[in-house]
């Protein structure tokens, strides 16, 4: 595999993906954000919300090559899966020994959709306190730990700022065999107002998942009370966050 060659391809950006769907995602998008600014010039990014209203996309328009594009790319924590499958493509190329290795390894984003390539409808740019980072940015490399402590803090903020709303999924584990359980938990849960769903355990085929959403703590003792008078006593929840 002649990895050199990608020392002389061209890549005009670098792209990271980042989904919201819990409180540590938030703390990671804040960090991703401060290591971006440290790393880049502010005219070079650019920050749009994802359509799903539940993710971020970083954007920074600087010319480098695919070994750089991914290094970043890990480092800014972007998907894993998306970044695995952009590696899989050109090691592909390199392993076939094609002539023409891909340029655009960002494979999510299309060049099209870029604002910089003047079709600025496709996107909805994030509205983020850009402030609070550059301050972050500034003191970053004195005060790393208090800097970190005060992104945890703003995380509640950050969320109701940015319109994400927070919900409760309670699980409790059941075995197949006692599945039958399901419908008089179903029956009590919907005469308090939840609805439950189950799932397969992908961790276990001998047992499912029941699953209930609800908005606050006080549901979610609710919740687990009528689990565990039932003889579920295998439970536990989540906070996650949807789209307002």
């Amino acid at each position: 595999m002649n990895v050199k060659k990608l020392l002389d391809i061209k890549v005009p950006l670098i792209s990271v993906d980042i989904d919201i769907n819990c409180l540590w995602d938030v703390r990671d998008f804040l960090l991703s954000l401060v290591k971006v600014y440290r790393l880049f010039n502010e005219k070079d990014i650019e920050i749009h919300r994802s359509p799903s209203g539940l993710g971020y996309h970083i954007l920074i328009f600087k010319e480098n090559n695919p070994i750089e594009n991914f290094l970043y790319r890990a480092y800014l924590k972007d998907d894993p899966y998306r970044l695995r499958f952009a590696m899989d493509r050109v090691a592909i190329t390199l392993l076939n020994n094609t002539k023409t290795l891909p340029v655009h390894v960002d494979l999510v984003y299309e060049a099209k959709r870029y604002s910089r390539y003047g079709k600025s409808h496709f996107i909805r740019k994030a509205e983020i306190n850009v402030n609070k980072i550059r301050d972050w940015v500034r003191r970053y490399k004195e005060e790393p730990n208090k800097v970190f402590h005060e992104i945890i803090e703003y995380i509640d903020d950050f969320i109701v700022e940015q319109g994400i709303q927070t919900r409760y999924v309670v699980y409790g584990k059941v075995k197949e065999r006692d599945f039958k359980i399901f419908d008089v938990l179903k029956k009590g849960l919907e005469d308090l107002g939840y609805k439950a769903h189950h799932i397969e355990d992908p961790y276990d085929s001998d047992y499912r998942l029941v699953k209930v959403i609800v908005k606050t703590k006080e549901d979610v003792e609710k919740v687990i009370s009528v689990m565990k008078k039932l003889g579920i006593t295998r439970v536990w929840f989540q906070k996650r966050l949807i789209k307002s």
